[in-house]
């Protein structure tokens, strides 16, 4: 079963996610709450996916975050979660190595089709 790691700082959009996830048969982990439960959790257990708020109310945003997982973690897919349209985000974004980006708020069928795009 895949594995997934939610990172962000609504909890209540976290569980909505998870509880999308869970129906598609996948396995959340974790849900943190900032880029420091991100990298703790990582240190024991390496996801297959993680889901990423670009701004999370942490010392770190989810960009630089992503920068420091795909350093260390090559094969973990990063997908973005933002409620800002992509279109304002993508000079931030152009240099990034990322495997998908969402718009909150997330639908059951658009999540689906990410996983399905990512072949995992």
């Amino acid at each position: 079963m895949k594995t997934v790691i939610i990172a962000d700082d609504n909890l209540l959009i976290a569980e909505s996610i998870k509880n999308y996830i869970e129906l598609l048969n996948y396995k959340v982990i974790k849900i943190c709450r900032n880029n420091k439960e991100i990298i703790l959790e990582m240190e024991k257990n390496i996801p297959d996916i993680i889901f990423l708020d670009i701004s999370m109310e942490s010392e770190t945003d989810g960009i630089e975050t992503c920068k420091e997982i795909k350093k260390l973690y090559k094969s973990v897919f990063v997908i973005f979660l933002t409620g800002y349209p992509i279109e304002t985000l993508k000079g931030e974004l152009k240099n990034i190595k990322y495997d998908g980006f969402l718009e909150k708020p997330v639908s059951f069928d658009t999540l689906k089709k990410t996983l399905r795009s990512l072949m995992v």
